[in-house]
């Protein structure tokens, strides 16, 4: 494998498993009280753009935090959906 290969190689596993060097609390009203851990990339591709990529410690009540958000953003898109099929007269089974 080359320079170039290696260096592409290591910039996609660092950009898929960031190290969290930093963390920030945050506040959720249904979720509650949250810590994550963050890492601000710049993208090599990019110059000058950087990726904000935030992380919860797996099995931490920040986790369980950031499922539940997940799961009432899901369900809140779902209700979405049918309520607009429901408007335009349709079925969304």
């Amino acid at each position: 494998m080359s320079a170039t290969q290696q260096s592409a190689a290591q910039a996609i596993v660092t950009a898929v498993h960031p190290p969290a060097d930093r963390s920030q609390p945050f506040h959720h009203p249904v979720a509650g009280d949250l810590i994550l851990n963050f890492n601000a990339p710049e993208l090599p591709a990019d110059p000058g753009q950087t990726m904000i990529v935030y992380t919860a410690e797996p099995g931490s009540p920040s986790q369980q935090a950031l499922r539940l958000c997940a799961a009432l953003e899901h369900a809140g898109a779902r209700h979405a959906e049918v309520g607009q099929a429901e408007a335009q007269g349709g079925d969304l089974s």
